[in-house]
């Protein structure tokens, strides 16, 4: 998807979310990521009527027929939504200006690698990650309203919850509108700088980026597709899969799947179940 175009539907959307999520599974990003109007009706009677008018009211008495100019407030509300248009298109840019400029230095990394080289080595982790540019894919726990995104890893091994890692990031609060309900435990991928790394007891290692943008919404395999046994979903053969079940497909209505062969396949990555599910896939090549 053009980065442009996401962030314009971005702006467009006004939904906002808390989510909950874990770890992540293996898979490269998607593309990236990144107008009211009114028409004034003018209300000029016709030439007919106007003159049946100026003739009705008689001859000499002074009266003349008045042209509906437009309502002030009216042409007001389009200039006010033309400046708005027009604002929107200015953030959307410095957006995507800031976003190119964070990529071009950007290491990338899987956020459940990163929690978990943090764990291992909790003294260092703030050596390992503070002051880095991080191109970052995990799954969502949880979005506020204010554009705090949250990605959280537990080791496998651990069941308390005392062993944990976070990274929270700050979007742009037009990114957070656009990652409504659909979202919950769905895999991004931000970009941004790590500018904090803070370490508790637990231990609970907290990296913390305070400038961060949305990159991307999908994720893309290569993989070999079989239909499912009661033909609802296709099944996703890839190799390397870490899931402890095959990937569950759904495509987007239309998309004519070839079973049985080597394909790339794009769509929205979630585990909300526990079993991993894409949605609104598509195919790339095949």
């Amino acid at each position: 998807m053009n980065r442009k175009r996401f962030l314009s539907l971005a702006l467009a959307t006004a939904l906002t979310l808390p989510l909950a999520a874990c770890g992540d599974t293996s898979g490269t990003d998607g593309g990236d990521s990144s107008v009211i109007s009114q028409s004034n009706e003018e209300n000029s009677g016709s030439p007919e009527g106007d003159a049946g008018q100026a003739d009705d009211s008689g001859s000499g008495s002074g009266d003349s027929v008045e042209e509906d100019g437009g309502s002030p407030e009216t042409d007001a509300d389009q200039a006010d939504d033309g400046a708005s248009d027009e604002g929107e298109g200015d953030v959307m840019d410095e957006i995507a200006s800031r976003m190119d400029e964070l990529l071009a230095q950007a290491e990338t990394i899987n956020w459940i690698a990163m929690g978990k080289a943090a764990l291992d080595d909790v003294d260092g982790a703030e050596a390992l990650y503070s002051g880095k540019t991080l191109l970052v894919k995990g799954t969502l726990c949880e979005i506020n309203t204010d554009g705090l995104v949250k990605f959280r890893y537990y080791p496998a091994e651990d069941h308390s919850g005392k062993t944990v890692a976070y990274l929270w990031a700050t979007i742009p609060a037009t990114e957070a509108e656009y990652l409504d309900q659909t979202y919950m435990n769905q895999s991004v991928s931000i970009v941004g700088t790590v500018d904090v790394v803070n370490i508790e007891e637990g231990p609970v290692c907290f990296c913390i980026m305070e400038e961060a943008y949305l990159v991307s919404d999908t994720t893309e395999f290569v993989c070999t597709l079989t239909l499912a046994a009661d033909g609802s979903y296709y099944e996703a053969e890839i190799e390397g899969w870490e899931g402890s079940l095959p990937l569950q497909v759904y495509f987007v209505d239309g998309q004519e799947v070839p079973v049985g062969e080597e394909v790339t396949i794009r769509g929205k990555l979630n585990r909300e179940t526990g079993t991993e599910v894409l949605y609104d896939t598509f195919i790339v090549t095949q």
